[in-house]
């Protein structure tokens, strides 16, 4: 009986205990789980050799061994800290790449400049905006050795390889199998590569994606790297290379994917920042809105630089000569050229150009021809080809060097060869620009508004050197006084009426449009109860050219009603009470006088019960 009881407490204890157990165990590992993706810190380095050892707790002085336990931990927006060891990436096998898909700095330990990362994963692929900072990489496998934006924001600071380690190229987009299977996370639709610094050195940076196409707009911005970082730059998505994936040993750099715009296009514009960088070529081929490149260099001539099936090139700053300049289907290409910048366009015989927005320099060949179907804005230095210092090269006489539509706005400066100082640059009535002989230039007036004022002459074509401008008289119209002169750039250059325009300092006169700004009259207009009583109202002010409401009427006259308000005291009534006037004079500061007119009130009384009659009550 005993022995019964016994085995009942027996079980109940052991069924107690292990619920304890269990219960623990749970609390462990929901606590353990809790903490996951929660340290705004973590350290991490290959100290055990096991590529499977999980150990470490992501402090400094006890890293994670395994570069993922490291992701694992860190919390959105975090830094993950690779100490003097390195860190480890594993290989997750089939062919599968490597995910961050966290928002991470990944850069080394306080007191270093490099920390490597050795990757044994098919590629990087990112699914947040990462940045890595002074990381030497070295990819271990050959297939997808590329880093991948997948449509989000991938910021290179200082990223080099080991030597004689494989080159990692950069891609905008996602990565797809053979089959179109997308691998790794959903891309963003705005991607944006920033490689910076000097120990950077890539492959080639791919807009697209590779095996598949991407949607979304693409920024690619590379700045300050060396001639290392000297590779090709693509609108598009590529194939992936074909190679001996077998031989893991071989140092021989495998083939670069295959640009391939018609296959792998890009569902967005591309926009190409090239800052103070050895980039060889731009190929904007496959990017459904265009590709635009940007170049801010030095003040030496960059002179090696391919720009390919491009729609837009914006000198920023520097000295560029672009060694080729396409657009996709012939198409012609918008051209733009910051203050102190040169484009040099000399490589070319005819330009097809879309619109031109101008500054700094322009440079074109000999016997060249630009074409401006749209807009010419801007003041832009003219040169042709083999001139120094500021001093144009030998242009032909008559040639057409620029092709523009007459009521383009933008003007050229030429300073002609010493041997041909009798040139000039002049824009013709048809709006083409030409060399032509007496360096005859045109000087225009013109009024800021026609309802303002005028100018005496339009135009005039004088020699800039020996030439006598006439100048051009500002009139002012009615209801508006003259300001003075300003020049193209808004700078005052005369208060007179008159206006002559002066050399400049070199002694020449340059083409320029002048223009007269005239100002609206202002008067006021001043109120009298013309036989009323009350406070005197307040003087109001108004301006020539705009409308507005009197003042409501607040002087009384006893037994008379306000009817309005005239000009004399005995005059007609020209204006109701509040009502919207505009001109009242034209003269300037002049007090306009409105004198009330009333009338006076009917003496024909209405009161209940009683009857006048025969002006009797």
């Amino acid at each position: 009986m005993k022995t019964k009881k016994w085995g009942k407490y027996r079980t109940k204890i052991f069924i107690a205990v292990f619920t304890i157990f269990l219960v623990s165990l749970f609390m462990e590992v929901s606590s353990s789980a809790a903490e996951k993706g929660t340290k705004a810190v973590v350290y991490t380095a290959m100290i055990n050799s096991s590529v499977s050892d999980h150990s470490g707790d992501g402090s400094k002085e006890n890293p994670y061994n395994m570069f993922e336990d490291a992701l694992a931990n860190v919390s959105d927006g975090g830094t993950i800290y690779i100490l003097s060891q390195g860190a480890f990436i594993n290989d997750p096998k089939n062919d599968i790449p490597f995910v961050i898909d966290k928002a991470v700095h990944i850069e080394p330990a306080e007191g270093l400049t490099c920390a490597s990362l050795e990757s044994r994963a098919a590629g990087i692929v990112i699914g947040a905006d990462v940045t890595f900072s002074n990381i030497e990489f070295i990819f271990s496998n050959k297939y997808h050795a590329q880093i991948f934006a997948n449509g989000h924001s991938l910021t290179l600071n200082n990223v080099t390889r080991r030597q004689n380690a494989r080159l990692v190229d950069v891609v905008a987009g996602g990565l797809y199998s053979l089959y179109g299977v997308q691998q790794g996370p959903n891309p963003g639709n705005s991607a944006r590569i920033f490689i910076q610094g000097e120990e950077s050195e890539f492959g080639n940076i791919y807009a697209g994606s590779i095996n598949g196409s991407y949607y979304g707009d693409v920024d690619i911005h590379v700045q300050n790297t060396k001639q290392k970082m000297s590779v090709n730059v693509y609108g598009c998505g590529a194939k992936e290379a074909e190679f001996d994936r077998d031989d893991f040993f071989s140092g021989e750099e495998p083939p670069s994917p295959s640009a391939d715009p018609a296959a792998y296009t890009v569902g967005g514009r591309v926009n190409v920042k090239l800052e103070k960088t050895f980039i060889m070529s731009v190929d904007g081929a496959g990017a459904s809105e265009g590709t635009e490149v940007t170049f801010n260099g030095t003040e030496y001539l960059a002179d090696n630089l391919s720009l390919l099936n491009i729609d837009g090139l914006y000198v920023e700053r520097g000295n560029l000569k672009p060694k080729a300049l396409t657009t996709p289907n012939g198409e012609r290409i918008n051209l733009a050229i910051a203050a102190d910048s040169i484009l040099n366009l000399s490589n070319f015989s005819d330009i097809a150009v879309n619109n031109f927005n101008g500054g700094g320099k322009l440079i074109l060949g000999r016997e060249a021809v630009m074409d401006v179907s749209g807009e010419l804005t801007g003041k832009t230095a003219f040169e042709v080809s083999g001139g120094y210092s500021g001093v144009s090269g030998v242009a032909i006489e008559n040639h057409v060097y620029v092709k523009s539509r007459p009521d383009t706005e933008g003007i050229f400066t030429f300073t002609p060869n010493y041997s041909q100082e009798y040139l000039g640059f002049v824009k013709q009535a048809n709006g083409n620009w030409i060399a032509v002989r007496n360096n005859m230039i045109t000087i225009e007036y013109q009024t800021d508004d026609i309802e303002k004022g005028g100018v005496s002459i339009e135009r005039e074509t004088i020699d800039p050197k020996d030439g006598i401008p006439e100048g051009s008289i500002a009139s002012e119209g009615e209801g508006y006084r003259f300001q003075n002169w300003t020049d193209e750039s808004g700078i005052i250059v005369g208060n007179d009426l008159h206006f002559i325009p002066q050399k400049t300092i070199s002694g020449v006169y340059e083409p320029m449009i002048y223009t007269a700004n005239f100002a609206a009259n202002a008067y006021k207009i001043a109120f009298k109860a013309n036989g009323g009583s009350g406070a005197d109202m307040e003087e109001q002010d108004f301006v020539y050219g705009t409308e507005q409401k009197l003042s409501r009427n607040t002087y009384t006259f006893q037994n008379h009603t306000f009817a309005g308000w005239a000009l004399k005291p005995d005059g007609p009534i020209v204006y109701k009470d509040e009502a919207s006037v505009k001109n009242v004079t034209s003269k300037d500061a002049e007090i306009v006088i409105l004198y009330a007119k009333w009338t006076k009130a009917s003496n024909d009384p209405v009161r209940t019960g009683w009857q006048m009659v025969e002006n009797k009550w």
